[in-house]
């Protein structure tokens, strides 16, 4: 079996409104390899059957695990489960650009041992309509970890789809921190830009709902 260059874990309950279009948006590259990992709790197999229909063209990695509520268990479940040294998290209201993966796959190859890399992320409301582009405060190419710190603990500007990190550094520094609700992501960016440089790319990618 082909190594996938990304990994894109999914932690997903009671997505049946959102799911098949976050699943669609995903856009496959020619010779760039991608998996999808999702760990499901939802009440009932709604979402089993919607990552099912889209199987032929994507690779899934699905589990059903209603008894794990929690989306930070589930992601660093995933995360666990994923055969890429490098990933990303979508969330189930969440979208794709086609032009995702090319992007992924050019910031990977310039610069492979970076532990997290960023770009912008348009916002869109609930039908999808573009809104704006949500841009963290930094110049782009490599960023020194400290020029990291200092931003994000004046806030969260990274939106969630949008970083790719390496798998190996998410589970050096401990992954989510399960027993944070609202702040996990942005522990998470703090501790894995304190551990190796960071590459921002001011091209928007992921849409953020």
């Amino acid at each position: 079996m082909i190594r996938p260059l990304l990994s894109v874990v999914m932690p997903v309950h009671g997505g049946e409104r959102w799911l098949d279009a976050a699943l669609a948006s995903i856009a496959t590259g020619p010779g760039i390899a991608i998996e999808v990992v999702i760990r499901d709790s939802s009440p009932d197999r709604s979402c089993t059957e919607i990552a099912t229909r889209h199987q032929g063209r994507l690779s899934i990695d699905y589990a059903y695990m209603p008894e794990t509520a929690s989306w930070t268990r589930k992601t660093n479940l995933a995360v666990e489960a994923a055969r890429a040294e490098h990933v990303a998290m979508l969330h189930q209201d969440d979208l794709w650009l086609p032009h995702r993966i090319a992007l992924a796959a050019e910031m990977i190859a310039r610069d492979p041992d970076a532990v997290l890399l960023l770009t912008p992320a348009q916002t869109v409301d609930a039908t999808g309509r573009t809104l704006g582009v949500w841009r963290p405060p930094f110049r782009p190419g490599r960023l020194a970890p400290d020029v990291v710190r200092d931003a994000l603990l004046v806030q969260n500007s990274i939106a969630i789809p949008t970083p790719v990190f390496r798998r190996d550094a998410y589970r050096a520094v401990g992954g989510l921190d399960e027993s944070l609700w609202y702040t996990p992501d942005w522990d998470l960016w703090l501790k894995l830009a304190a551990h190796v440089a960071v590459i921002y790319d001011p091209r928007p990618a992921p849409p953020f709902r």
